[in-house]
């Protein structure tokens, strides 16, 4: 969540209520980009630390506890990965659904190559899943979502001059991949559903007079097209029984028409019914 002057991790309940921050950026040369991400069992949360000037990319985890008036609270702050310099840069950080895994996966990219890496959860040397050069795929690779099982991890290939973005599934066993979902535009937010229910959800840039990102979902089995219910939004989450989606709107021209601003919960995949308006915030809904 941004602010004012300094990035922020907050945690709330699912109506909106004991939003706090659990861990605030101490200066300003740093910020808290991408969505933060819940351990398996939903103790700590991970986040990307961005650097600004000479200050490098980082992975950094927090343990997460409720005080005895339910406020949210954060503690043992630490860094899983951290680059050495400033040369190469990190892209949202996930980790793995179960703890038999382990890991978190992440993107990264510089003026020569861009990577799908994972390192373990307890920190170590990444492994690199997937490499290309800018000339292959100038924006690189981002949005990486773990399948409930984590047998497979979908990632968004991001788009090449005329080439769209396209999701591609890893098998984990051996790290393989097929290109199985091709998109028609620009994706914000990338997410698999949990157990019981296999669709990838996804806010998805519309092409021609409308540039607004609608949800969108598609099921990474068949690699079925995706579709949409008209719903405007990005950086969608799904909940614990998959019976509702947590995203973010703010494009100026919905906000006009809606006359509201911030995230909802979408039950049913209707309109939006909580409001808990952050500013400049994506989320994740704890497994």
């Amino acid at each position: 969540k941004g602010g004012s002057s300094y990035s922020a991790i907050y945690v709330m309940d699912t109506d909106g209520t004991h939003q706090a921050a659990i861990q605030v950026a101490g200066d300003t040369s740093v910020g808290y980009g991408a969505s933060p991400s819940w351990s398996p069992i939903g103790t700590s949360i991970c986040f990307m630390q961005t650097g600004t000037g000479t200050t490098p990319d980082a992975i950094k985890a927090i343990d997460v506890s409720v005080n005895a008036g339910l406020s949210p609270q954060g503690s043992n702050l630490r860094t899983i990965f951290g680059f050495p310099n400033t040369d190469i840069r990190m892209k949202n950080p996930v980790w793995s659904s179960t703890s038999a895994m382990g890991m978190i996966a992440f993107g990264t990219y510089n003026s020569t190559m861009n990577t799908v890496s994972v390192v373990s959860q307890s920190g170590g040397t990444p492994t690199v899943v997937r490499s290309a050069t800018v000339s292959e795929s100038p924006s690189g690779f981002g949005f990486c979502t773990w399948s409930p099982d984590d047998s497979s991890l979908a990632v968004v290939r991001e788009p090449s001059g005329s080439n769209p973005s396209m999701i591609m599934i890893f098998n984990t066993s051996n790290w393989t991949y097929v290109d199985s979902i091709p998109v028609t535009g620009n994706i914000s937010g990338l997410e698999w559903s949990r157990s019981g229910l296999n669709k990838l959800a996804f806010g998805m840039q519309q092409n021609g007079s409308d540039s607004s990102y609608y949800l969108y979902y598609s099921d990474p089995a068949t690699g079925a097209t995706p579709v949409t219910n008209g719903v405007v939004g990005r950086f969608p989450t799904w909940s614990p029984s998959n019976s509702s989606i947590l995203y973010f709107i703010d494009e100026s021209s919905v906000l006009d028409r809606l006359k509201i601003s911030g995230m909802y919960r979408v039950t049913s995949f209707t309109p939006f019914i909580t409001e808990v308006s952050p500013t400049n915030a994506s989320a994740k809904w704890k497994r």
